[in-house]
């Protein structure tokens, strides 16, 4: 029987983040997971040697499973009599200690370690590189030993059994990629990493690489050769801290290129790169928004009525009020780019693309608002008072009710002209829309 994938974080009997019953005899913790797998799981204590069975619903057999359900324990002292805090007593706590970090192939480390303890090397001085190796084990079906075997092989051979180069560059490469919680999705985009041999080399010259943002760092163009990502690396660990302090900087590297495009700077990726600080880029950023701000609206208006033959914009997708008035025309917002002082002028190739829209807020403060456009919903995208400050909370709040609302009504339009007129269906469709912040 095939038991699948759960990642299921586990720390006590009926938690709320499992909602699973368990029990635990001093040998085997017993997890009812009929509602997921249709199946019993238990797992045998670090003495048992961790093994996994699931129960046959016929006959009650317990029958033998190697296939990792992803579990993912965690320690909680509150619970320390509970079935899942016992059973996780029977393991070496210093091993659980670095071994615990994994949100994803927990149990397939766990047991390659209990095996042969030396496959902790691999995991204390290369924990990501170990973590591609427990994958592929798990993968590949291995035993336990077979694990271990491939854990305290060589180092280039783990990294091409993975999918990547087998060269001792790549495997540093790796060794820097260091993540606050390793969890499925962070496994998949580490995996694309790996297997696309350019894009990892891309990543050569940074001595710090924060995993939980590989996604947003390789899409900004040309950071990874940043003077930024060249830094110590507690330098690098401090910019990438939280994900509001990582979503303002690589922002800011995306539209300090935009801004410069719009306004023909040369060698500005070059240029943007030579920042070693986030202040120098944000004085780069400034620099150039002051610039493209200077310019006459009417100048920059006519050359967008060039490039695409109108100066208006699209149908703006939600109507706006009298505080948030939606911004129709290359000249409104070229308009206010040079009154709020930032580089939201920038924005009329992907308003005209349909990727955002851009709207005037009038109160609370005087703000500028993007919508992002998805498939099948709205978000708030960037919101920002005159130069980039944040707004207050009444103000952010005030946009989050008029957005809720707008899509609400949009959402019981579309229901019923589409019960009225199904002819129409697909001419003028409103996709399902919700509001996030």
């Amino acid at each position: 029987m095939a038991i699948m994938h759960l990642s299921v974080p586990i720390t006590r009997r009926d938690s709320a983040e499992s909602g699973n019953e368990a029990a635990f005899d001093g040998r085997y913790l017993v997890f009812d997971m009929r509602k997921q797998c249709g199946a019993r799981l238990r797992i045998g204590s670090w003495e048992q040697g961790l093994e996994l069975f699931h129960e046959d619903p016929v006959t009650g057999e317990w029958l033998l499973d190697d296939i990792d359900p992803g579990f993912t324990f965690g320690v909680d002292p509150k619970y320390r009599d509970d079935p899942v805090q016992r059973f996780l007593a029977t393991i070496p706590a210093d091993l659980f200690a670095v071994l615990g970090q994994f949100h994803w192939r927990q149990v397939v480390l766990l047991r390659a370690v209990r095996y042969d303890r030396r496959s902790l090397d691999l995991v204390q001085s290369n924990p990501t590189l170990a973590w591609l190796a427990a994958d592929y084990a798990a993968e590949q079906g291995m035993t336990p030993a077979q694990c271990a075997a491939l854990l305290n092989s060589r180092r280039r051979a783990i990294c091409a059994a993975a999918g990547g180069p087998e060269t001792d560059g790549a495997v540093r490469i790796i060794g820097r990629i260091m993540y606050h919680e390793y969890n499925h999705e962070k496994l998949w985009m580490l995996r694309q990493l790996v297997r696309s041999h350019g894009m990892l080399e891309s990543l050569r010259n940074c001595r710090y690489i924060p995993g939980d943002f590989l996604r947003q760092i390789l899409t900004a163009e040309g950071f990874t050769q940043s003077a930024i990502m060249r830094n110590e690396p507690h330098a690098v660990a401090q910019l990438f801290t939280s994900c509001d302090t990582a979503y303002d900087l690589l922002q800011l590297w995306k539209d300090a290129l935009r801004v410069a495009a719009a306004i023909d700077i040369p060698d500005r990726l070059r240029r943007l790169q030579a920042c070693r600080t986030s202040e120098e880029l944000t004085r780069r950023h400034d620099e150039w928004t002051r610039l493209m701000n200077e310019a006459q609206v009417d100048e920059r208006a006519e050359t967008f009525m060039k490039r695409y033959g109108t100066a208006t914009f699209p149908r703006p997708p939600i109507e706006g009020t009298e505080d948030i008035v939606p911004i129709t025309t290359a000249h409104m917002l070229a308009a206010e780019g040079s009154a709020m002082e930032h580089c939201v002028a920038s924005y009329c190739d992907n308003v005209m693309a349909g990727v955002c829209y851009i709207y005037r807020v009038l109160k609370p403060e005087r703000a500028t608002l993007e919508i992002v456009l998805s498939r099948d919903r709205l978000t708030i995208g960037q919101f920002k008072l005159r130069r980039n400050h944040d707004p207050s909370k009444e103000t952010a709040d005030h946009v989050r009710a008029w957005l809720a609302d707008a899509t609400t009504k949009k959402k019981t339009e579309a229901v019923k002209t589409t019960g009225e007129d199904e002819r129409c269906a697909g001419d003028d469709e409103i996709p399902a829309m919700e509001a996030h912040a």
